[in-house]
């Protein structure tokens, strides 16, 4: 299935400025199940993934000028950034959960730790006006989009709009995020018959079925729910508007209590930390985790620690960085 091409529309406007890839072409495989529809006022187009790309590394959409989307979900760090909690626009604040890599989103809903947020036209939105984040003031930021010719001329190719404004803001993120796959692991090898996987990567698979597979359903490696694996049990903070109640902030069901959405493992070799504050630096902490503390179900015995983690590593898909 070819969602998009490589995109070389106005690729020149912005060459004087920073010279970012572009997306290639996206064959998703055949064993993917179909992506969420798009909105059918914001299908994906070549000149739609190129605004969304150049507002995706835009640093003046923040309040200090020097923090983008890109800061957080870096592509060289499989968008991700290596740290537990991100740094503000502004030095003296953090973000208080991990910032999560941004692949396959087009396969997920609702979006963030608790799935506040039910599309991703207006995800963006969260993370920009956050005190703990971007810090942007879009009446401030827009009119600085559209002094520049550049941005006007591709807000016209992409949504027929002589000028950007939130709403084409939204909607291009979106579709340059929707760009962002990742499908070309040893796992994905195995699927389409083009390698094999090793003993000790299939003794890790049968672990990792047994144990892991029922909210890690390949070939995403994520659910689209959210559950509770017991890593809080203390008593509830009342700061910071509840964030620390999980997916309950949201539908105050009492079962949704330190319920978190369930992150893909695709590439989590080089995602690290772990978590939904990232308080795991290592896999071999996350697994003794699931040695020690979580549900009996899903406990994990120590010999099958290192098989489990042989089959996690074939998840790992380099393109992503490329």
């Amino acid at each position: 299935m070819v969602l998009w091409g490589w995109v070389t529309l106005s690729s020149l406007l912005f060459s004087c400025e920073r010279s970012y890839p572009l997306q290639p072409i996206s064959e998703i495989p055949d064993y993917f199940p179909k992506p969420f529809p798009d909105d059918s006022l914001n299908k994906s187009t070549p000149q739609r993934v190129l605004l969304g790309k150049e507002l995706f590394f835009e640093t003046q959409l923040s309040a200090d000028g020097k923090v983008s989307c890109a800061s957080c979900h870096n592509p060289k760090l499989w968008y991700s950034d290596k740290v537990a909690h991100s740094k503000s626009a502004f030095a003296d604040d953090s973000t208080i959960r991990n910032a999560p890599p941004i692949f396959n989103l087009a396969w997920k809903k609702p979006f963030f730790w608790d799935g506040g947020i039910k599309n991703l036209e207006s995800l963006s939105f969260a993370p920009l006006q956050s005190h703990s984040e971007m810090r942007a003031d879009l009446a401030k930021q827009i009119p600085f989009l559209n002094r520049k010719v550049a941005y006007r001329v591709l807000a016209r190719q992409a949504y027929n709009s002589d000028t950007i404004n939130s709403q084409v803001l939204g909607r291009a993120l979106a579709v340059f995020i929707k760009s962002i796959t990742s499908y070309n692991s040893k796992w994905d090898k195995v699927q389409q018959g083009k390698s094999a996987f090793s003993a000790y990567e299939l003794q890790g698979k049968t672990i990792f079925e047994r144990k892991c597979q029922s909210c890690h359903k390949p070939p995403l490696f994520y659910d689209n729910k959210h559950h509770n694996i017991f890593l809080d049990t203390d008593s509830l903070p009342k700061d910071h508007e509840k964030i620390f109640y999980g997916r309950y902030r949201i539908t105050y069901n009492a079962e949704d209590i330190y319920a978190y959405s369930t992150p893909s493992l695709r590439n989590l070799v080089f995602t690290a930390p772990y978590m939904h504050d990232g308080r795991y630096k290592t896999l071999e902490e996350v697994l003794t985790f699931y040695e020690d503390g979580c549900r009996p179900i899903h406990h994990l015995k120590s010999n099958e620690k290192a098989p489990l983690l042989a089959f996690l590593k074939t998840l790992t898909d380099s393109t992503v960085v490329k």
